[in-house]
Protein backbone atom coordinates (compact mmCIF):
# COMPACT_ATOMS: atom_id res chain seq x y z
CA UNK A 1 0.00 0.00 0.00
CA UNK A 2 1.29 3.51 -0.48
CA UNK A 3 1.01 7.08 0.59
CA UNK A 4 -2.39 7.35 -1.27
CA UNK A 5 -3.99 4.25 -0.53
CA UNK A 6 -3.70 1.86 -3.14
CA UNK A 7 -2.95 -1.13 -2.57
CA UNK A 8 -2.04 -4.52 -4.17
CA UNK A 9 -2.62 -8.19 -3.12
CA UNK A 10 -1.39 -10.62 -5.54
CA UNK A 11 -1.97 -14.28 -6.63
CA UNK A 12 0.08 -16.55 -9.11
CA UNK A 13 -1.81 -18.22 -11.81
CA UNK A 14 -1.25 -20.48 -14.43
CA UNK A 15 -0.97 -18.94 -17.85
CA UNK A 16 -0.68 -20.42 -21.16
CA UNK A 17 2.96 -18.43 -22.36
CA UNK A 18 5.98 -18.59 -19.98
CA UNK A 19 8.46 -15.65 -20.09
CA UNK A 20 12.01 -15.11 -21.56
CA UNK A 21 15.37 -13.65 -20.46
CA UNK A 22 14.90 -10.84 -22.91
CA UNK A 23 11.93 -9.31 -20.96
CA UNK A 24 12.82 -6.87 -18.29
CA UNK A 25 9.63 -6.45 -15.62
CA UNK A 26 8.07 -8.93 -13.12
CA UNK A 27 5.24 -9.10 -10.83
CA UNK A 28 7.24 -7.32 -8.15
CA UNK A 29 8.65 -4.36 -10.50
CA UNK A 30 5.16 -3.39 -11.63
CA UNK A 31 3.70 -3.90 -8.19
CA UNK A 32 6.63 -1.37 -6.85
CA UNK A 33 6.06 0.76 -9.83
CA UNK A 34 2.66 1.33 -9.47
CA UNK A 35 2.93 1.97 -5.75
CA UNK A 36 5.75 4.56 -6.71
CA UNK A 37 3.85 6.23 -9.28
CA UNK A 38 -0.17 6.08 -8.57
CA UNK A 39 -2.50 7.93 -6.30
CA UNK A 40 -5.38 5.80 -7.94
CA UNK A 41 -6.47 2.41 -8.93
CA UNK A 42 -7.13 2.83 -12.25
CA UNK A 43 -3.71 5.14 -12.83
CA UNK A 44 -1.76 2.07 -11.06
CA UNK A 45 -3.17 -0.49 -13.56
CA UNK A 46 -2.63 1.63 -17.02
CA UNK A 47 1.12 1.96 -15.29
CA UNK A 48 1.80 -1.68 -14.83
CA UNK A 49 0.01 -2.56 -17.88
CA UNK A 50 1.99 0.17 -20.72
CA UNK A 51 5.57 -0.71 -18.85
CA UNK A 52 4.79 -4.52 -19.05
CA UNK A 53 3.40 -3.60 -22.48
CA UNK A 54 7.01 -1.73 -23.44
CA UNK A 55 9.46 -3.47 -21.60
CA UNK A 56 8.06 -7.12 -21.93
CA UNK A 57 7.13 -9.21 -18.72
CA UNK A 58 8.98 -12.36 -17.88
CA UNK A 59 7.16 -13.82 -14.43
CA UNK A 60 4.59 -16.27 -14.54
CA UNK A 61 1.22 -15.53 -15.13
CA UNK A 62 0.06 -13.32 -12.12
CA UNK A 63 -3.39 -11.38 -10.59
CA UNK A 64 -3.10 -8.60 -8.39
CA UNK A 65 -6.09 -7.11 -6.49
CA UNK A 66 -5.78 -3.29 -7.05
CA UNK A 67 -7.64 -1.27 -4.40
CA UNK A 68 -8.46 2.22 -3.50
CA UNK A 69 -10.35 4.18 -1.12
CA UNK A 70 -13.09 4.09 -4.37
CA UNK A 71 -12.35 1.77 -6.14
CA UNK A 72 -11.42 -2.05 -6.55
CA UNK A 73 -9.89 -3.84 -9.91
CA UNK A 74 -8.72 -7.51 -10.55
CA UNK A 75 -5.57 -7.19 -12.99
CA UNK A 76 -4.10 -10.31 -14.75
CA UNK A 77 -1.00 -10.10 -16.88
CA UNK A 78 0.90 -13.05 -18.21
CA UNK A 79 3.80 -12.26 -21.06
CA UNK A 80 2.40 -12.54 -25.55
CA UNK A 81 3.17 -15.03 -27.31
CA UNK A 82 5.75 -12.77 -29.29
CA UNK A 83 8.21 -13.05 -26.10
CA UNK A 84 8.51 -9.58 -26.48
CA UNK A 85 5.84 -8.13 -24.63
CA UNK A 86 2.61 -8.85 -22.22
CA UNK A 87 -1.01 -9.31 -22.23
CA UNK A 88 -3.05 -7.93 -19.61
CA UNK A 89 -6.79 -7.02 -18.79
CA UNK A 90 -7.98 -5.72 -15.56
CA UNK A 91 -11.69 -5.62 -14.69
CA UNK A 92 -13.82 -3.29 -12.10
CA UNK A 93 -14.92 -4.70 -9.04
CA UNK A 94 -18.67 -3.46 -8.61
CA UNK A 95 -18.58 -1.32 -5.35
CA UNK A 96 -21.26 -3.56 -3.35
CA UNK A 97 -19.72 -7.00 -4.21
CA UNK A 98 -16.61 -9.05 -2.93
CA UNK A 99 -14.43 -10.94 -4.89
CA UNK A 100 -11.44 -13.99 -4.85
CA UNK A 101 -8.54 -15.08 -7.01
CA UNK A 102 -6.84 -18.59 -5.71
CA UNK A 103 -4.20 -18.72 -7.76
CA UNK A 104 -6.27 -19.22 -11.48
CA UNK A 105 -7.66 -16.10 -13.44
CA UNK A 106 -11.18 -15.46 -13.09
CA UNK A 107 -11.68 -12.58 -15.84
CA UNK A 108 -14.16 -14.11 -17.96
CA UNK A 109 -16.24 -12.11 -20.85
CA UNK A 110 -14.20 -8.82 -21.43
CA UNK A 111 -15.87 -6.09 -23.32
CA UNK A 112 -13.10 -3.97 -24.51
CA UNK A 113 -15.50 -1.10 -24.74
CA UNK A 114 -16.29 -0.80 -21.42
CA UNK A 115 -15.05 1.43 -19.19
CA UNK A 116 -15.32 -1.28 -16.42
CA UNK A 117 -12.27 -3.05 -18.27
CA UNK A 118 -8.50 -1.89 -19.25
CA UNK A 119 -6.96 -3.81 -21.35
CA UNK A 120 -3.40 -4.42 -23.87
CA UNK A 121 -3.95 -2.88 -27.25
CA UNK A 122 -2.56 -6.28 -28.49
CA UNK A 123 -5.93 -8.24 -26.26
CA UNK A 124 -7.38 -8.77 -29.35
CA UNK A 125 -4.53 -9.83 -31.76
CA UNK A 126 -3.49 -12.30 -29.07
CA UNK A 127 -6.83 -13.59 -28.67
CA UNK A 128 -7.44 -14.41 -32.11
CA UNK A 129 -4.18 -16.43 -32.93
CA UNK A 130 -5.70 -18.77 -30.08
CA UNK A 131 -8.59 -19.41 -32.22
CA UNK A 132 -11.10 -16.58 -30.69
CA UNK A 133 -13.41 -15.16 -33.37
CA UNK A 134 -15.13 -11.16 -33.04
CA UNK A 135 -18.58 -12.29 -33.03
CA UNK A 136 -17.73 -14.81 -29.99
CA UNK A 137 -17.27 -13.12 -26.44
CA UNK A 138 -13.93 -13.03 -25.33
CA UNK A 139 -13.20 -15.17 -22.41
CA UNK A 140 -10.34 -13.96 -20.74
CA UNK A 141 -9.50 -16.79 -18.67
CA UNK A 142 -10.37 -19.68 -20.85
CA UNK A 143 -8.04 -18.72 -23.31
CA UNK A 144 -5.02 -17.51 -21.65
CA UNK A 145 -5.08 -19.81 -18.49
CA UNK A 146 -2.53 -22.94 -18.81
CA UNK A 147 -4.79 -25.17 -17.49
CA UNK A 148 -7.70 -25.12 -14.98
CA UNK A 149 -5.76 -25.17 -11.58
CA UNK A 150 -2.12 -24.72 -10.49
CA UNK A 151 -1.51 -28.49 -8.37
CA UNK A 152 -4.50 -31.03 -7.70
CA UNK A 153 -8.10 -29.97 -9.03
CA UNK A 154 -10.51 -27.98 -6.39
CA UNK A 155 -6.72 -26.46 -5.58
CA UNK A 156 -8.29 -22.82 -6.50
CA UNK A 157 -11.64 -23.56 -7.00
CA UNK A 158 -12.51 -24.86 -3.34
CA UNK A 159 -10.58 -21.67 -1.61
CA UNK A 160 -12.69 -19.54 -3.93
CA UNK A 161 -15.95 -21.56 -3.00
CA UNK A 162 -14.82 -21.01 0.89
CA UNK A 163 -14.30 -17.30 0.30
CA UNK A 164 -17.98 -16.91 -1.22
CA UNK A 165 -19.40 -20.21 0.85
CA UNK A 166 -18.10 -17.52 3.95
CA UNK A 167 -19.29 -13.99 2.58
CA UNK A 168 -21.81 -14.28 -0.22
CA UNK A 169 -23.39 -17.60 0.56
CA UNK A 170 -26.75 -16.53 -1.57
CA UNK A 171 -24.70 -17.55 -4.74
CA UNK A 172 -25.68 -20.87 -3.65
CA UNK A 173 -21.95 -21.95 -5.76
CA UNK A 174 -21.54 -25.81 -6.01
CA UNK A 175 -18.13 -26.53 -4.45
CA UNK A 176 -17.72 -30.12 -6.64
CA UNK A 177 -17.16 -29.27 -10.52
CA UNK A 178 -15.79 -30.78 -13.16
CA UNK A 179 -13.75 -28.36 -14.46
CA UNK A 180 -13.14 -25.27 -12.80
CA UNK A 181 -13.47 -23.57 -16.06
CA UNK A 182 -16.84 -25.02 -16.06
CA UNK A 183 -17.93 -24.20 -12.46
CA UNK A 184 -19.31 -20.59 -13.42
CA UNK A 185 -17.99 -19.23 -10.64
CA UNK A 186 -18.39 -15.19 -10.74
CA UNK A 187 -15.92 -12.76 -11.00
CA UNK A 188 -17.29 -11.32 -7.74
CA UNK A 189 -20.89 -11.41 -5.79
CA UNK A 190 -23.06 -9.56 -3.09
CA UNK A 191 -22.24 -10.19 0.33
CA UNK A 192 -24.79 -11.44 3.27
CA UNK A 193 -23.49 -8.13 4.92
CA UNK A 194 -21.23 -5.32 5.20
CA UNK A 195 -17.59 -6.83 5.65
CA UNK A 196 -15.42 -5.71 7.99
CA UNK A 197 -11.95 -6.58 8.56
CA UNK A 198 -12.48 -9.20 11.24
CA UNK A 199 -13.72 -11.34 8.91
CA UNK A 200 -11.41 -11.04 6.75
CA UNK A 201 -8.66 -11.89 8.96
CA UNK A 202 -10.64 -15.23 9.86
CA UNK A 203 -11.22 -15.94 6.72
CA UNK A 204 -6.98 -15.98 6.35
CA UNK A 205 -7.52 -18.70 9.13
CA UNK A 206 -9.61 -20.79 6.87
CA UNK A 207 -9.55 -24.39 6.61
CA UNK A 208 -12.49 -25.49 5.65
CA UNK A 209 -14.07 -25.14 9.56
CA UNK A 210 -17.59 -25.83 9.65
CA UNK A 211 -17.79 -27.50 5.92
CA UNK A 212 -17.58 -31.31 4.94
CA UNK A 213 -13.97 -30.64 3.91
CA UNK A 214 -12.71 -29.63 7.04
CA UNK A 215 -9.16 -30.11 7.31
CA UNK A 216 -8.85 -30.89 10.86
CA UNK A 217 -11.97 -33.34 10.28
CA UNK A 218 -10.51 -35.69 7.86
CA UNK A 219 -9.13 -38.99 8.71
CA UNK A 220 -5.73 -40.23 8.92
CA UNK A 221 -4.17 -36.58 10.76
CA UNK A 222 -3.59 -38.03 14.01
CA UNK A 223 -5.78 -38.24 17.09
CA UNK A 224 -5.74 -34.53 17.70
CA UNK A 225 -6.76 -33.66 14.09
CA UNK A 226 -4.25 -31.36 12.23
CA UNK A 227 -5.27 -29.23 9.79
CA UNK A 228 -1.60 -28.93 8.34
CA UNK A 229 -0.45 -30.86 4.91
CA UNK A 230 2.91 -31.03 5.12
CA UNK A 231 3.79 -32.32 1.46
CA UNK A 232 1.84 -33.85 -1.72
CA UNK A 233 3.14 -37.50 -1.24
CA UNK A 234 3.53 -39.96 -4.20
CA UNK A 235 2.06 -43.48 -3.12
CA UNK A 236 3.28 -46.89 -3.65
CA UNK A 237 1.13 -46.93 -6.70
CA UNK A 238 2.65 -43.81 -8.32
CA UNK A 239 -0.49 -41.78 -7.84
CA UNK A 240 -0.21 -38.74 -6.26
CA UNK A 241 -2.53 -37.68 -2.94
CA UNK A 242 -4.41 -34.73 -3.31
CA UNK A 243 -5.14 -33.06 -0.19
CA UNK A 244 -7.49 -29.78 -0.33
CA UNK A 245 -5.26 -27.27 -0.25
CA UNK A 246 -6.40 -24.42 2.73
CA UNK A 247 -6.36 -20.49 2.47
CA UNK A 248 -4.47 -20.65 5.67
CA UNK A 249 -1.32 -22.86 4.96
CA UNK A 250 2.24 -22.87 6.71
CA UNK A 251 3.75 -21.98 3.53
CA UNK A 252 2.90 -18.75 4.32
CA UNK A 253 5.26 -16.02 3.99
CA UNK A 254 3.49 -12.82 5.35
CA UNK A 255 0.03 -12.60 5.62
CA UNK A 256 -2.23 -9.39 5.47
CA UNK A 257 -5.63 -7.36 5.00
CA UNK A 258 -5.19 -4.21 3.41
CA UNK A 259 -7.85 -1.38 4.33
CA UNK A 260 -8.38 1.54 2.52
CA UNK A 261 -11.24 4.32 4.10
CA UNK A 262 -12.07 6.83 2.03
CA UNK A 263 -13.63 8.50 5.29
CA UNK A 264 -10.41 9.71 6.72
CA UNK A 265 -7.05 11.50 5.83
CA UNK A 266 -4.53 9.27 3.65
CA UNK A 267 -1.88 9.21 6.59
CA UNK A 268 -4.46 6.96 8.35
CA UNK A 269 -6.87 6.25 6.08
CA UNK A 270 -4.80 3.54 4.68
CA UNK A 271 -4.06 0.26 7.24
CA UNK A 272 -2.30 -3.02 6.83
CA UNK A 273 -3.00 -5.65 9.13
CA UNK A 274 0.05 -7.83 9.06
CA UNK A 275 1.61 -10.29 10.71
CA UNK A 276 4.58 -12.76 8.89
CA UNK A 277 4.32 -16.13 8.58
CA UNK A 278 0.90 -17.87 8.29
CA UNK A 279 -2.15 -15.42 10.14
CA UNK A 280 -3.47 -19.04 11.61
CA UNK A 281 -0.60 -18.78 14.16
CA UNK A 282 0.21 -14.58 14.56
CA UNK A 283 -1.20 -11.25 15.18
CA UNK A 284 -2.88 -8.78 12.07
CA UNK A 285 -1.04 -5.69 13.55
CA UNK A 286 -2.48 -2.35 11.96
CA UNK A 287 0.08 -0.20 10.49
CA UNK A 288 0.22 2.61 8.08
CA UNK A 289 2.15 4.04 4.79
CA UNK A 290 3.20 6.83 6.16
CA UNK A 291 5.31 5.39 9.13
CA UNK A 292 8.63 5.73 8.56
CA UNK A 293 9.67 2.84 10.37
CA UNK A 294 8.84 -0.07 12.14
CA UNK A 295 10.12 -2.65 15.04
CA UNK A 296 13.27 -4.61 14.33
CA UNK A 297 10.54 -7.84 14.70
CA UNK A 298 9.25 -6.97 11.78
CA UNK A 299 12.53 -5.92 9.72
CA UNK A 300 15.14 -8.30 10.80
CA UNK A 301 13.81 -12.06 10.99
CA UNK A 302 16.47 -14.82 9.36
CA UNK A 303 14.64 -17.91 9.16
CA UNK A 304 18.76 -19.52 10.49
CA UNK A 305 17.72 -17.17 13.94
CA UNK A 306 14.89 -17.80 16.09
CA UNK A 307 15.52 -14.44 17.71
CA UNK A 308 13.16 -15.35 20.51
CA UNK A 309 11.36 -12.47 22.26
CA UNK A 310 11.97 -10.10 19.60
CA UNK A 311 11.00 -11.47 15.83
CA UNK A 312 7.73 -11.38 14.95
CA UNK A 313 7.98 -13.90 12.10
CA UNK A 314 9.15 -16.61 14.74
CA UNK A 315 6.74 -15.63 17.19
CA UNK A 316 4.11 -16.38 14.62
CA UNK A 317 5.81 -19.42 13.12
CA UNK A 318 6.71 -20.43 16.96
CA UNK A 319 3.08 -20.76 17.84
CA UNK A 320 1.35 -22.39 14.84
CA UNK A 321 4.03 -25.56 15.73
CA UNK A 322 3.23 -25.22 18.87
CA UNK A 323 -0.89 -25.73 18.11
CA UNK A 324 0.32 -28.93 16.27
CA UNK A 325 0.89 -30.94 19.49
CA UNK A 326 -2.77 -30.66 20.31
CA UNK A 327 -4.37 -29.20 17.76
CA UNK A 328 -8.08 -29.17 18.74
CA UNK A 329 -7.38 -27.85 22.30
CA UNK A 330 -4.67 -25.51 21.26
CA UNK A 331 -6.17 -23.55 18.31
CA UNK A 332 -9.03 -22.51 20.62
CA UNK A 333 -6.54 -20.94 23.26
CA UNK A 334 -4.91 -19.18 19.96
CA UNK A 335 -8.15 -18.15 18.54
CA UNK A 336 -9.47 -17.08 21.55
CA UNK A 337 -6.01 -14.91 22.34
CA UNK A 338 -6.15 -13.33 18.54
CA UNK A 339 -9.54 -12.00 19.25
CA UNK A 340 -9.00 -10.54 22.36
CA UNK A 341 -6.02 -8.88 20.99
CA UNK A 342 -7.01 -8.36 17.39
CA UNK A 343 -10.77 -7.03 17.89
CA UNK A 344 -9.99 -5.39 21.40
CA UNK A 345 -6.71 -4.12 22.15
CA UNK A 346 -5.44 -3.34 18.60
CA UNK A 347 -9.00 -2.36 17.32
CA UNK A 348 -8.94 0.04 20.31
CA UNK A 349 -5.75 1.44 19.47
CA UNK A 350 -6.98 1.89 15.77
CA UNK A 351 -10.22 3.85 16.98
CA UNK A 352 -7.90 6.02 19.22
CA UNK A 353 -5.56 6.66 16.32
CA UNK A 354 -8.64 7.64 13.97
CA UNK A 355 -10.02 9.93 16.71
CA UNK A 356 -7.50 11.85 17.81
CA UNK A 357 -5.42 12.11 14.52
CA UNK A 358 -9.17 13.99 12.91
CA UNK A 359 -9.17 16.41 16.08
CA UNK A 360 -5.71 16.95 16.16
CA UNK A 361 -4.82 16.12 18.96
CA UNK A 362 -1.94 13.37 17.19
CA UNK A 363 0.79 14.06 15.97
CA UNK A 364 1.94 11.91 12.63
CA UNK A 365 5.06 11.09 14.64
CA UNK A 366 2.72 10.01 17.38
CA UNK A 367 0.46 7.54 15.10
CA UNK A 368 3.95 5.79 14.58
CA UNK A 369 5.00 5.55 17.60
CA UNK A 370 1.46 4.04 18.68
CA UNK A 371 1.38 1.47 16.33
CA UNK A 372 4.96 -0.14 16.34
CA UNK A 373 4.17 0.18 20.45
CA UNK A 374 0.89 -2.21 19.70
CA UNK A 375 3.23 -4.14 16.72
CA UNK A 376 5.81 -5.01 19.83
CA UNK A 377 3.11 -5.31 22.62
CA UNK A 378 1.63 -8.03 20.08
CA UNK A 379 4.96 -9.75 19.36
CA UNK A 380 5.90 -10.43 23.62
CA UNK A 381 2.36 -11.46 24.00
CA UNK A 382 2.67 -14.08 21.25
CA UNK A 383 5.84 -14.97 23.00
CA UNK A 384 3.94 -15.68 26.44
CA UNK A 385 1.04 -17.63 24.74
CA UNK A 386 3.42 -20.00 23.38
CA UNK A 387 4.96 -20.66 26.48
CA UNK A 388 1.70 -20.78 28.26
CA UNK A 389 0.66 -23.79 25.21
CA UNK A 390 3.94 -25.80 26.16
CA UNK A 391 2.51 -24.81 29.90
CA UNK A 392 -0.64 -26.32 29.28
CA UNK A 393 -0.33 -29.16 26.79
CA UNK A 394 3.30 -30.67 27.17
CA UNK A 395 3.19 -34.20 27.99
CA UNK A 396 -0.17 -35.44 27.08
CA UNK A 397 -1.59 -32.98 29.92
CA UNK A 398 -4.06 -29.86 30.18
CA UNK A 399 -2.84 -27.80 33.03
CA UNK A 400 -5.94 -25.54 33.75
CA UNK A 401 -8.66 -27.67 32.50
CA UNK A 402 -9.73 -28.42 35.76
CA UNK A 403 -8.32 -28.85 39.35
CA UNK A 404 -5.09 -29.80 38.81
CA UNK A 405 -2.95 -31.54 35.81
CA UNK A 406 -5.72 -33.22 33.53
CA UNK A 407 -4.15 -35.76 31.41
CA UNK A 408 -6.14 -35.64 27.79
CA UNK A 409 -5.65 -39.27 26.53
CA UNK A 410 -7.09 -39.86 22.96
CA UNK A 411 -10.25 -38.41 21.54
CA UNK A 412 -12.88 -41.63 21.91
CA UNK A 413 -13.64 -40.74 18.32
CA UNK A 414 -10.08 -41.09 17.07
CA UNK A 415 -9.04 -44.51 19.66
CA UNK A 416 -12.89 -46.36 17.73
CA UNK A 417 -11.86 -45.43 14.25
CA UNK A 418 -7.81 -46.60 14.32
CA UNK A 419 -8.88 -49.93 17.02
CA UNK A 420 -12.17 -50.42 16.04
CA UNK A 421 -13.72 -53.35 14.33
Amino acid sequence: MNSHQVALGESTCTAIYSGTSTQQLNIVDLGQLCLERSVSARECIVTMGALAEKHGYYDAGESLFVTDPNEAWVFHVLPDSTGDGAVFVAQLIDPSHVSTVMNAFIVRQVDVASPAFITSSNLLPEATKLGWVPTEPLDFASLFSGGDEQACKYSSGLRMWAVYNTLSSELGLESTYSSYLDAGYPVSGPPDELVNATQLRSLMRNTYEGTVYSLAEQDGFGPFSSASRWSTPQLVDNSTVCWPRSISTFKSIVSFVAESRSWLPNEIGGLVHFTPHSARGGVMVPFTPSMKSLPIGYTSNSLGDLCRGTSAFWAARYVYNLVEMKTIYAIEDVRAFQSSFEDGVLQNLTRYVDEAFVEGTLALLEVQSLYNGGAVDAVAALWELSDRLVMMYADGYCNGCGKGPKHLGYPQAWLDDVYGN
